[in-house]
């Protein structure tokens, strides 16, 4: 191995030489061995650099079958290496090739490496191996280990509730079964006759299962009439198991007797525009649909939930519409719905509204009044709330110009017959006199405007004047 290191003579084909450390070079040199007479051919001898040994793999090996897909490997570590990497193979297929430091490893030379491996692992089995890289470059793969990862689920899951034809009481039913083991999810499918209305896989986490034994579920989706059929199958990284052996359970049937309506009915004449209806609860009915005609036209359908109206077992429903009726004869009618089907329409009741009213007084005006000299370029304007007014006309002037149109409902003026209303506008105003009317309208018509009331807004500040831009609407 070179002119300067020593010579042995051997009798057989192995030899052995002790040569200090520091006296070999990386690389391949060539052996001369003599036989007393001739010189031998010459025999390749490879010297790894010795900062590169091979690493042995510890676990998983020896065909270990783990606990998860996420394996742990270990191995021992060599000294000088910046890196290691790791190889995991199916058959002759690279799955994965990891570059893993000696300090996220934790380890050195002598200690054990660990990594656990970024990819959830499948069927087995798998082989890895790992080198290391050092400024030298490369060093020899280690020898393969062999591991395996768990089977699928070898046994289906057995069906708690809903089974054996179980009428749930309600379109949301909650599913349980039995946990299996190695399951990390599980396929929930539902089916009315042959046709799957429900097929979602499910976590363990998500069935509440990944340490108790009974899984629980509830999909979002509603149902409608049944019956249902419902199965779950067991699935984890290596496969899926089998069904299990089907559920079967029905939901509640649709309302049985349609809605009786109580107010308003048989001609009667209702006080406004916007009558509250009144109807007796049918059983079972989760919302209903509300229609009002006139004549042979529908002049509203709407949807209301049971709840929103209020209803409850042995009582009644109430539902005001947003619908604001003129003047005449009306009728109503409610259909009693689940999702399992609808009853009967109820009979229709009539009412009549106000066919003379046009608001006949004039709305009175509460703040500003009498010429009030304001304390900023923004007023509220206030008034008494009117019986029969289902909008509010507000205009403000300045001279000859209109700076404020609005039509307010009472709800957005936030008053009731009696009540006081009020508005404030987001624009400012400028400094100047001012003069502002309200007005009650209905479906009926318009009422008389209010006597004008005029007022003072500040003309100027230490910054200047504050106020609108542009001009008004003459009037």
């Amino acid at each position: 191995m070179g002119n300067d290191l020593p010579t042995t003579r051997v009798s057989e084909v192995e030899l052995s030489a002790e040569v200090p450390a520091e006296r070999v070079t990386a690389g391949v040199h060539l052996i001369t061995v003599y036989d007393g007479s001739q010189d031998s051919n010459g025999l390749p001898l490879t010297v790894h650099d010795p900062d590169s040994r091979i690493p042995v793999p510890l676990s998983p090996a020896r065909s270990e079958v783990l606990k998860n897909w996420l394996p742990q490997f270990k191995w021992n570590g060599v000294n000088n290496v910046t890196q290691y990497q790791i190889q995991v193979l199916k058959g002759s297929s690279q799955i994965a090739l990891y570059a893993v430091t000696p300090q996220s490893a934790g380890c050195g030379e002598g200690l054990e490496c660990s990594f656990i491996s970024t990819k959830v692992l499948g069927a087995g089995p798998y082989r890895w191996r790992v080198r290391t890289v050092s400024p030298a470059g490369y060093g020899p793969w280690s020898e393969l280990a062999v591991f395996n990862t768990p089977g699928k689920p070898a046994v289906a899951p057995v069906l708690t509730a809903p089974v054996s034809g179980d009428v749930i009481s309600n379109w949301q039913p909650l599913f349980t079964w039995e946990r299996v083991p190695d399951a990390l999810s599980y396929r929930l499918q539902v089916f009315r006759g042959s046709t799957a209305v429900v097929n979602q896989i499910v976590t363990a986490q998500q069935a509440g299962c990944t340490y108790t034994t009974l899984c629980v579920f509830k999909p979002s989706r509603m149902l409608g009439k049944g019956p249902y059929t419902w199965k779950v199958q067991a699935i984890n990284p290596s496969g899926a198991g089998p069904y299990s052996l089907p559920g079967l359970f029905n939901t509640p049937p649709a309302p049985a007797s349609a809605a009786v309506l109580l107010t308003p009915a048989a001609d009667m004449h209702v006080p406004g525009w916007q009558p509250m209806y009144e109807w007796l609860w049918s059983p079972g009915a989760t919302q209903y649909l509300f229609e009002v005609w006139r004549g042979g036209t529908r002049v509203g359908a709407l949807w209301v939930t049971a709840k929103d109206a209020g209803c409850t077992a042995d009582n009644k429903c109430e539902f005001t519409p947003g619908v604001v009726l003129g003047s005449g004869a009306y009728k109503w009618r409610v259909l009693a719905v689940n999702p399992s089907g609808s009853a009967l329409w109820s009979n229709w009741a009539t009412f009549i509204t106000p066919s003379k009213g046009i608001p006949a007084e004039k709305v009175t005006p509460l703040f500003p009044l009498n010429s009030a000299t304001l304390s900023n370029w923004q007023p509220v304007y206030r008034w008494q709330g009117m019986l029969d007014a289902s909008r509010y006309n507000l205009e403000v002037w300045i001279g000859s110009s209109r700076v404020l149109a609005k039509s307010l409902t009472p709800t957005e003026a936030g008053c009731s017959a009696g009540s006081t209303c009020s508005f404030t506008n987001t624009v400012l105003l400028r400094g100047g006199t001012y003069r502002w009317r309200i007005q009650a309208v209905n479906p009926a018509g318009k009422g008389p405007w209010s006597d004008w009331q005029s007022f003072n807004t500040p003309t100027k500040t230490g910054c200047g004047r504050s106020g609108i831009a542009g001009g008004g609407q003459s009037g």
